[in-house]
């Protein structure tokens, strides 16, 4: 279920498809790789795990109706929208709704035949849209008001040959498929659910085609109707081939469709209904066509034009997210500003972890001084103030070599405290690092300052280290790469930092920008520490992250859920620092220097020993492993002596 999930964020399914929409502002290019290859990449996964869904017949279900709604909502959406790029952007969005409709049907063959054939012609739809665009704008003025508008005239024969193509030639279709191609569609399901959608949702734009004034002429109509059926057959028998090309086990393909298979009575009800709104659709177009108007009640009129708005505003997600977002960053920004929030925050945090403090007296005074100290080396909430302000306000290289400095060593002296410290005491730990993490989160989030935003990046970054280590109750190999790659990240940040407010002055984040042109090389090595920052394989943090994560001793609660939200909305804010520094336009009174080679090889070299941390094989770091490495390095040395 939940690697469905994410295959529905990267498919752009609804309702995670906001995202597509929004990115059409980048070049034409990119538009092309990312709506024929890219947003590919959830059908893909699911159909890579095609046998593990094969034994999750809910999932399949829901696969269905998530894939079937989207291309239902995008379909309606696009044909609203009068904008070709926008309208591009929704038929995707209905396309990727219609290969996870077919994973969710069992039909996982057919979605990679639609995965590749979707891609050849929308990569070449976007590369094209441009020049018609252009075309289009050759006159800017809008024509006259006399000017006499064309008429297209409905012959019988139009009629004819549409309802012919609707109605009659996908019954042909699918008996010739029941008899020739020995598809057992009774048994069948999903085969007949998706020739029947495929019926609905294809509908309009063979309704657009026959309305041509071509079709008036019989040769005309018979060659369309003739293309039509051996196109659709080519496509039935490649389809057959490709099938068996991608499963030639026997009964694999079989035991896809059982698994996805409705109860008999949703299956008639959806083939019936489906039938039922292409007939009547017709019926209507029909009417209006021949200039004959069907009585409808004043309030269905209403509900059609509520229903046109509607999806013209494309449900309004949009604008509800923004409202929401506004909302949030209001709310963040006065707390922000606010003197008294960090101390009722840490009131209340306390105040939640005083029954744990009892606790403390079966510790040592050195033991609690030591406790204390680690915890203004790695920032715990409320004791991360000291950290702060020495990454905020010292100046030069001071905080770079803090940030690297202060976490190892804290580390190191939590090494033999951790197993002394009752379990009812780290129980209050792990509540201060869920504090710490949302209090970092929230703060780093509405920052314009960039030595501010990344200390409290720290602060949510080692939160999450805090309650690694209260929930295990030891300090594992693990957690001393988590610790060593946040700590690299971040010192890596403010060096790459530091390099700008040398050249420009120290600068908040809205007034410098567009640094990618004229920096490139800065351009690059901020881009590759952010990816790292965030987790992104293959450095070391994302090895860190699957460490925790994966540890026997964590299990699903509430608690990961703010660790998962905290990795979340540091992705967030650090990407928004990348594109505020290095994209928009760039100043024209400054004059920029890029990276000279000495300071590139410092960035290089945090970057080489996160790339190292990353692809360390797998228990390189446990405590057996590298006895064993030391034992074998000084017997070697012995040998050679």
């Amino acid at each position: 279920m939940l690697i469905f999930i994410g295959a529905m964020s990267k498919s752009a399914q609804f309702p995670m498809h906001v995202w597509l929409p929004g990115s059409l502002y980048a070049p034409t290019p990119v538009h092309a790789l990312l709506h024929a290859g890219i947003i590919n990449a959830g059908g893909f996964l699911i159909n890579r795990l095609a046998p593990l869904y094969g034994l999750a017949p809910d999932t399949l279900h829901l696969a269905f109706v998530i894939g079937g709604l989207t291309a239902i909502v995008a379909a309606a959406i696009m044909l609203t929208q009068s904008d070709i790029k926008t309208m591009l952007g929704f038929s995707t969005i209905g396309q990727m709704g219609y290969m996870i409709m077919e994973c969710g049907l069992g039909a996982f063959a057919l979605a990679i035949f639609h995965l590749i054939a979707h891609g050849l012609f929308k990569a070449t739809i976007f590369l094209n849209c441009g020049h018609v665009i252009h075309a289009a704008r050759q006159e800017p003025r809008l024509p006259p008001k006399d000017e006499t508008v064309e008429q297209t005239d409905f012959s019988l024969l139009t009629w004819l040959t549409g309802f012919i193509t609707t109605l009659i030639l996908p019954l042909i279709i699918l008996l010739a498929a029941h008899g020739v191609l020995s598809l057992p569609l009774r048994n069948s399901q999903g085969v007949v659910i998706f020739l029947f959608f495929s019926w609905v949702t294809s509908s309009q734009a063979i309704l657009t085609l026959y309305r041509l004034r071509a079709v008036a002429s019989r040769k005309v109509a018979a060659l369309m109707l003739l293309t039509l059926l051996l196109v659709v057959s080519t496509y039935l028998l490649a389809v057959q081939a490709f099938t068996y090309f991608l499963y030639p086990a026997p009964g694999e393909v079989a035991a896809y469709f059982q698994a996805a298979a409705l109860p008999r009575w949703l299956f008639d009800v959806m083939v019936g209904a489906t039938a039922l709104a292409v007939i009547l659709g017709w019926v209507f177009i029909y009417a209006k066509g021949h200039g004959r108007s069907l009585r409808m009640p004043d309030w269905v009129n209403g509900v059609q034009t509520r229903f046109y708005l509607f999806f013209m505003n494309r449900l309004y997600v949009d604008a509800l997210a923004l409202r929401l977002g506004r909302g949030f960053t209001r709310v963040a920004h006065r707390l922000d500003t606010s003197r008294l929030f960090p101390y009722v925050a840490g009131l209340i945090a306390l105040g939640l972890v005083l029954p744990a403090a009892v606790w403390t007296g079966e510790l040592s005074a050195a033991n609690i001084t030591l406790f204390f100290v680690a915890a203004l080396m790695i920032p715990l909430f409320p004791l991360h103030g000291v950290y702060v302000a020495a990454l905020t306000r010292l100046p030069g290289y001071l905080p770079m070599c803090l940030a690297i400095l202060l976490p190892t060593v804290g580390l190191y002296g939590l090494m033999g405290l951790l197993p002394e410290m009752p379990a009812e005491f780290l129980k209050g730990v792990s509540v201060l690092a869920l504090f710490g993490a949302l209090y970092g989160s929230l703060k780093a989030l509405v920052q314009f300052r960039v030595t501010r935003l990344l200390a409290y990046a720290s602060l949510a970054f080692f939160s999450i280290l805090w309650w690694y280590l209260a929930v295990t109750g030891t300090s594992t190999p693990q957690a001393a790469v988590y610790t060593s790659a946040v700590a690299l990240v971040i010192g890596g940040l403010f060096l790459a930092w530091h390099r700008v407010q040398v050249r420009y002055g120290d600068l908040d984040l809205n007034q410098i920008g567009g640094l990618a042109r004229p920096m490139p090389r800065f351009a690059i090595l901020l881009s590759l520490l952010v990816m790292a920052a965030v987790g992104l394989p293959p450095f070391g943090l994302f090895s860190g992250y699957m460490a925790i994560l994966l540890h026997p001793s964590i299990v699903i609660s509430w608690d990961l859920m703010v660790i998962l939200l905290t990795w979340l909305a540091a992705s967030w804010y650090l990407f928004r620092l990348m594109q505020r520094l290095l994209f928009g336009p760039h100043r024209s009174d400054i004059r920029y220097e890029d990276l000279r080679p000495t300071e590139v090889a410092p960035l290089l070299i945090v970057l080489l020993i996160l790339l190292a941390l990353g692809i360390t094989p797998y228990g390189f770091f446990e405590s057996d492993t590298l006895t064993n490495s030391y034992r074998t390095a000084m017997e070697l040395m012995l040998w050679n002596k």
